[in-house]
């Protein structure tokens, strides 16, 4: 099996550390009901408890993130775009 290089697991610990910082920032700084960018603020909650676990991990072979799946139910914007790429860097070099 082939191993991981340090710098790989390095950028996607930087986006899910920036990821966390985001959503921290959206619940800091910004008034809102329900939602952010159509992203409900539970669905928000739970993508930061996944990038928490995949910080955690950083192996996709251990822990595998499921919060793409439920975002694609959401409309496309900038915000659920970032987080799915996150996820798939994640994929790729974890």
């Amino acid at each position: 099996m082939k191993k991981v290089s340090e710098e790989k697991k390095a950028y996607v610990k930087k986006l899910c550390e920036e990821g966390i910082n985001r959503i921290d920032n959206i619940f800091k700084n910004y008034s809102f009901d329900d939602e952010y960018e159509n992203i409900p603020v539970g669905a928000l909650k739970n993508v930061k408890d996944e990038f928490i676990k995949m910080l955690n991990t950083l192996d996709k072979r251990q822990y595998a993130p499921i919060y793409p799946r439920f975002l694609l139910d959401y409309p496309s914007s900038e915000l659920r775009t970032y987080f799915i790429h996150i996820a798939n860097e994640y994929d790729k070099k974890t």
